[in-house]
């Protein structure tokens, strides 16, 4: 990591590493007891806890959401860690490809951020995409 364009790419992929590693935390916490990523109704959170989906029996909504959240934390954290790695790789791998392609993938978080989250996780998207787009400016440049 020699350039400024893989500490921008590495930078980025830090912050989703982390946002990942907080919902994971969120998560995990609220298995054992909810309180962070649940309703505020504790009513909707015990009907969760004691509905089944239609698509099996086998679990209920509250156990597809924690599953749902700690897969979605993991797919944060390996792509930070995929986007670290590739800053690292800079000698056998092109910097600007890896962020031009960190790009893309911070793009579809945006548009899910901006539809589905709220501000924290929508402003570190935010910031890792500026990281990517100067890093592939930097690499491209």
């Amino acid at each position: 990591m020699d350039t400024p364009e893989s500490w921008l790419l590495a930078f980025g992929g830090l912050v989703f590493a982390l946002l990942g590693i907080v919902h994971a935390l969120f998560t995990a916490q609220d298995a054992v007891r909810p309180s962070r990523i649940v309703p505020w109704d504790a009513a909707v959170t015990a009907a969760m806890q004691g509905a089944t989906l239609k698509l099996t029996r086998q679990t209920t909504v509250w156990k597809a959401w924690i599953g749902f959240n700690f897969s979605h934390a993991l797919g944060l954290v390996l792509f930070g860690a995929g986007c670290i790695g590739g800053a690292v790789a800079t000698a056998s791998v092109s910097t600007a490809a890896v962020a031009l392609a960190a790009s893309a993938v911070a793009v579809l978080y945006l548009i899910l951020a901006v539809r589905y989250f709220f501000s924290t996780p929508r402003n570190g998207v935010i910031l890792a995409l500026a990281c990517f787009v100067a890093a592939t400016a930097l690499g491209l440049g």
